[in-house]
C-alpha cells in the first residue's frame, strides 16, 4: 500500500530501500519492461497502476494494482488518467523521495536516472551490476 507524506516524498509500508519506477497509463509498459530487464533483481522494481477504466489482463514485469480512486495518480501528479495521455514514469528513490517524473515517451531521462543511482544495470552475464556509481566521486 503506498502513502504519501508531503509534496515529493513517497512511503511504501515496512523497509524497503529498492527504487521504484512506477507506470501510470498505457504507453509506460515499454519503459516498464525495459527497466525490469535492465535491473532485474539488483535494487530496482516495477509497479504498474492502473486506472479504472483501463480494461483487460494485468500483465508485464513488476508489481500492478489499480488506482480506483485516482489519489496516487494525483499525488504524484500524473495526467495519465486522461485518454488523451500516454502515460508517465515516476522514480521514487530508495529514500522514498520522488527521484524523477517524466512522460511515459521520454525513456532516456528514466534510464539515465537510474543509471546515476545504480549503475548501468545488470550486465549480459546476469551478475549484478556495481551500485551507484555517482557516489564514487
Amino acid at each position: 500500500m503506498w502513502r504519501t507524506h508531503g509534496a515529493g516524498h513517497a512511503r511504501t509500508r515496512g523497509t524497503d530501500k529498492r527504487t521504484t519506477v512506477l507506470g501510470f497509463g498505457p504507453g509506460s509498459a515499454a519503459v516498464l519492461r525495459e527497466v525490469a530487464a535492465a535491473y532485474g533483481d539488483t535494487g530496482v522494481r516495477t509497479c504498474r497502476v492502473y486506472a479504472p477504466y483501463e480494461g483487460g489482463a494485468r500483465s508485464g514485469p513488476g508489481t500492478a494494482v489499480v488506482d480506483d480512486e485516482g489519489h496516487a495518480a494525483a499525488a504524484y501528479g500524473t495526467e495519465a488518467f486522461s485518454n488523451t495521455h500516454t502515460g508517465t514514469v515516476i522514480v521514487v528513490r530508495p529514500d522514498h523521495h520522488l527521484g524523477l517524473s517524466a512522460p511515459a515517451d521520454d525513456a532516456g531521462s528514466v534510464h539515465a536516472y537510474l543509471r546515476r543511482l545504480h549503475g548501468a544495470g545488470r550486465p549480459r552475464n546476469g551478475s549484478p551490476a556495481l551500485v551507484d556509481a555517482a557516489r564514487k566521486g
